[in-house]
């Protein structure tokens, strides 16, 4: 058996963080009689956590609060607008419902669905809300359709969410949030690849002084990992079920 690290792309940042903090309170409490080729593997693991734990902190006082809480309550809209359209679209019971929510699938059609729309990066994001925007401003059709549904109020709250969210952007120093930004990316690919170079070390040394030292370490590290990639796992199952319309029955 070997320290494995597939899917560990699938990982957020701070999954990732989560994960390098338990390997290493783990490690750290176990480095007696390893030797000096493992230790300084560990030490530079440590280090690469260290700096990616600075960095995340650095990214959180860049980000206000009102600007993630309007960051969160768009994507929170349309996904539910979108979700409920497509719960309508198949809708015998209300004809005028079905018809409905049929003719605004068409209008979200080249803009994709409200999951994917809310997973977009926050610029992307911006401007897909704009365009989608305008498309129902200038179709009196399409706004009866968001009457006849009752959705015309969460359609506020995104139109309402989406324009603070911009606002704030705008204020936001930019050139010190693209800095955060790449620091943390840098910060998070030095540890990722601290991490797998560990494993490495690891599964090396296994075979030079016998497995049985190592047996412990190896299935703690494992189990570690696979807690957090089958959380990673279901989380994108949570998000594709959500793009899926509940079955009347």
């Amino acid at each position: 058996m070997k320290i494995t690290y597939s899917n560990i792309d699938r990982l957020t940042r701070w999954e990732l963080h989560n994960l390098l903090t338990d390997v290493l309170i783990y490690a750290d409490s176990h480095t007696d009689e390893m030797p000096e080729l493992y230790t300084n593997k560990l030490a530079e693991l440590d280090t690469a956590y260290k700096l990616y734990d600075d960095a995340l902190v650095q990214e959180e006082k860049a980000s206000t609060k009102s600007l993630l809480a309007a960051e969160d309550a768009r994507d929170h809209a349309v996904r539910k607008i979108y979700n409920l359209i497509k719960e309508y679209s198949d809708f015998p019971y209300e004809q005028d419902k079905e018809d409905a929510a049929k003719h605004l699938l068409r209008v979200f059609k080249p803009y994709g669905t409200g999951s994917s729309i809310a997973t977009m990066g926050q610029d992307s994001e911006t401007s897909v809300l704009n365009n989608l925007f305008q498309d129902i401003e200038k179709s009196e059709e399409t706004e009866t359709c968001f009457v006849t549904l009752n959705l015309m109020y969460v359609l506020n709250e995104l139109k309402h969410s989406n324009s603070i969210f911009a606002v704030l952007q705008r204020n936001r120093d930019v050139s010190q949030a693209e800095f955060v930004a790449g620091a943390l990316k840098n910060a998070r690919n030095d540890a990722q690849m601290e991490f797998l170079s560990y494993a490495e070390v690891v599964n090396a040394l296994c075979i030079v002084e016998g497995n049985e030292k190592y047996a412990v370490l190896k299935q703690t590290v494992n189990s570690l990992l696979k807690k957090y990639v089958d959380r990673a796992k279901q989380r994108t199952k949570k998000k594709e079920e959500e793009t899926e319309p509940e079955v009347i029955e």
